[in-house]
């Protein structure tokens, strides 16, 4: 039984869906469309972006879509669905036809070849995946001192769990940035300091592969 329906412009390709939202690649009409689908009775037009080319699959990765666009992937900010907003590209070497999106890594199927590419939320990048390193390191944060949120990054030789967690300068844990399995890598966070008063805090990132520790100085 057919239970809603919304008529695109194009050939719609390919879709991604969260309890929200519908995040469409709209075949030859190269367009990248997001339907409210909160009723999934009355799917309704929220926003599009229009590009050059055939759009033939899309992925989503929290608040980022990633879209195929002829030779072209795409990394749309969805953190506002009215207003998406194109954050990076990557021209690849072959004629894309499919992606899939695990952590920071983009997997990307390239005619003749298959690419992992790898993207940073935080700066609205995609490039090559370099070489993975060779032992854990975790980078100061930037900015530091900072005013209310900055950004920490580490880098990990080896997938596995990875926890990273804010401690007060007396020792007492102050939120977990992340517990989660990362793969290999470069990552980064965004930590917001809401509500702290300035001081020195410390953060711990513990792997499989080892510990390392650092501090940071919040200044409001």
């Amino acid at each position: 039984m057919l239970l809603g329906k919304y008529q695109t412009s194009g050939r719609t390709f390919h879709v991604k869906a969260d309890d929200s939202y519908a995040y469409i690649a709209d075949g030859y009409a190269g367009g990248f469309i997001i339907l409210d689908i909160s009723n999934p009775a009355n799917p309704e037009f929220v926003s599009e972006l229009d590009f050059n080319g055939t759009a033939k699959e899309v992925d989503v990765r929290d608040d980022h879509a990633f879209l195929i666009v002829g030779n072209m992937i795409y990394m749309i900010d969805i953190s506002n669905p009215e207003e998406p907003e194109l954050a990076a590209s990557y021209d690849t070497p072959g004629y894309p036809n499919a992606l899939v999106v695990d952590g920071n890594y983009i997997y990307v199927a390239d005619y003749r070849s298959m690419l992992v590419l790898y993207y940073d939320p935080t700066t609205g990048v995609i490039d090559e995946l370099t070489e993975l390193p060779e032992q854990i390191s975790l980078a100061s944060n930037y900015p530091n001192p900072f005013n209310n949120s900055t950004v920490i990054s580490y880098e990990l030789p080896r997938a596995g769990i990875v926890t990273l967690d804010i401690y007060d300068i007396l020792g007492r844990k102050i939120t977990s940035l992340e517990n989660s399995y990362k793969q290999a890598g470069q990552h980064s966070v965004l930590w917001q300091a809401d509500g702290l008063s300035s001081g020195v805090y410390l953060y711990r990132l513990e792997t499989e592969s080892g510990v390392e520790n650092n501090r940071m100085m919040l200044l409001k």
